[in-house]
Formats: structure tokens, sequence, C-alpha cells
């Protein structure tokens, strides 16, 4: 009788071992919007389910959104390098300093829309042009849908500009408007919508999803098409947590991070035409294309621009060179 009560027992112990094993490992993801925000729910949610699935249940993601785990848009990097998050989504210029090569989508008069642009943005992280990831593993590079200008007074040609202040997220932007007579200040996007209410500053340059995501619409009703770049992004994991993971895990990581560019882009696609066809209702709202003549004008301002902010570093000249080569690559269907 005692061999079969220890027998039953030794065989309940292996079970439970082998139960506690298969328990999925959670993988804690981070992102500063809302759990409503169309990324997270067109996007971010659906790639956690593809991932758990390829992983053969090896893992379980969970989403911490509205800043669960960090609520200042500059220590997101800092949370996952850390390991407060396993994953998170990332803007890399708001760790200053940091990821100087990301400037590079900052430039205007470049990439024309956003599926060019985050496809570009990962062509060149894969080709390691871009530096200052090496303490995490990155799973995605891509970017923002194209930054037009938004203000609380119409703006059509450079000249308007002068006398007064937009929020920038760089130094390029912030260089441009000196050159044209305005100020930059730097703030992040959640600080935009009161700033300009106050009249702290009178406009910003964002992409036509972030105007919704942070209710800058709701306070600057003029809205000028001039593309003038964007913003690098990412969905970073910490090295450790990373490495730590069974193989199928980590493949299915590797192999879906371009999925991840793809769902992202088609997602915030899919909230600006939403937003954008609301906004061609209401009459408060003037939605400017440049003529010819008036983009002719901002190309006067730019483009010298342009040229000082790549003779200030030697490796910017080679950056620009491919990123515009990964557009016309991509731009020619090989992308």
């Amino acid at each position: 009788m005692k061999k079969v009560v220890l027998t039953i027992f030794l065989i309940f112990v292996l079970l439970a071992g082998t139960a506690a094993a298969a328990d999925p490992i959670e993988l804690k993801f981070a992102i500063m919007g809302p759990a409503q925000q169309a990324p997270v729910v067109k996007c971010f949610r659906p790639w956690g389910d593809k991932l758990e699935a390829a992983s053969e249940g090896a893992v379980k993601f969970n989403v911490y959104a509205g800043g669960t785990l960090g609520r200042d848009p500059r220590v997101q990097y800092k949370i996952v390098a850390d390991g407060v998050a396993d994953m998170a989504f990332v803007v890399p210029l708001y760790t200053t300093g940091r990821f100087p090569d990301d400037e590079i989508f900052a430039i205007p008069l470049t990439a024309k829309k956003g599926m060019e642009f985050s496809k570009a943005s990962h062509g060149l992280f894969k080709k390691g042009l871009l530096s200052g990831y090496d303490d995490v593993v990155v799973l995605a590079h891509f970017a923002t849908e194209v930054n037009y200008i938004h203000s609380t007074y119409p703006v059509r040609v450079p000249a308007d500009l002068k006398g007064h202040k937009f929020r920038t997220s760089n130094n390029f932007h912030a260089s441009f408007f000196k050159s044209v007579g305005a100020t930059g200040v730097g703030m992040p996007s959640p600080k935009v919508a009161e700033n300009m209410s106050r009249g702290i500053i009178h406009g910003t340059i964002h992409d036509n999803s972030a105007i919704f995501t942070f209710g800058i619409a709701k306070v600057a009703k003029y809205h000028l098409l001039v593309p003038m770049g964007g913003n690098a992004l990412a969905v970073i994991m910490n090295k450790k947590k990373y490495q730590s993971l069974p193989d199928v895990a980590r493949k299915a990581i590797d192999e879906l991070g371009e999925e991840l560019v793809e769902c992202w882009v088609k997602a915030i696609q899919w909230d600006i035409e939403k937003g954008m066809k609301n906004l061609k209702k209401d009459p408060a709202h003037k939605i400017v294309t440049p003529t010819a003549a008036e983009m002719k004008l901002w190309e006067d301002a730019l483009y010298p621009q342009i040229d000082q902010w790549v003779a200030k570093v030697p490796k910017r000249a080679s950056l620009l060179k491919a990123y515009k080569a990964e557009l016309e690559r991509i731009r020619a269907g090989n992308g």
C-alpha cells in the first residue's frame, strides 16, 4: 500500500512539474497610448495573438497601455532596458542623443506616404545603418505617417511662420523654424494640445493620426499638407528577456517583425481616414494643399537647411543617400 501511495505521489509531482513548465512566459508590452487606440486594437493586440500562436503557447502577450509602466514618453526606452517592461513602443528621438541617425527621417520632402516611410526605416535598420540600439532587441523599426503643419492660424508659405512658436521634436525642424524667423519649442506630443490652447505655441509638426490621438485637432484648425518628414518609431525588447525565451518563441519574434511594420501602417491609415473624413466635414477646419508656386517657396526654404544639416556630420550624406535609395526601391515595387 505504501508503494502505491508513493507511486501516486511521484506521478502527481511529475505532472505538476510538467504543468508548471508549460505555463506561458508573460511578455509585458508597454505603450503610452490608450488601450482603445487604433494601433493597439488593430495592430499590437492582434500581433501579440499571432506571436502566442507561433510560439506554440510558450509566451503570453499582455498590453500595458496608457503609460501604466511609465508615464513619461521619454523613459519608454529606459523601462525596457531596465526590465520594467519586456517590450515597448518607443519614439527613439525622445531619448536625447542616443539615436542620432534616426533624425534622417525628419528630413522634409522625402517620404510621401506612411507605408514607404516605414518600410524604408525598417530597411535602413536591417542594413545596420541606424546606431544606438545595442542594449535592446529591435523587433521592428518603422515611422509615423508623413508629418504636416497644423496651426491655430492660417499658414500657406514659409513667411507665414515668422514670429510664431511651433512644437518640434528634433533638431532639424528647430533649425528650420529659426531660419524663417520662427521658434521651435521641444515638447512631447501629449503636451501639445494644452500648450496650443494656452497660446504658448501656435502650431506643431505632426502626422494626421497623432492630431487625433493627442487631441491636437481640437485646437489646431489649419492643416497645411507640405510633407515635413516624420519621426522614427520602434518596438523594442529587453535583451535578457529575449535571450531567456525558448527557441520557438525567439524564432516567432524574429519572423514576425516585418508583419509588425505592415500592421502598424494599416492601423494608422485606418485611423487617419476615419479622422480626416470627419475633419473635412467640419467648416471650422481648413485643409490646404499648396499650389505649385507655394510648394516652390517651401522647397527654396527647406533645401538649403537640408544641405546644412547634411554638412554638419560626415555620415549624414551617405545615410541620406541610402534612405533615398530605399524609398526608390520601395516605389519601384521591390519593397
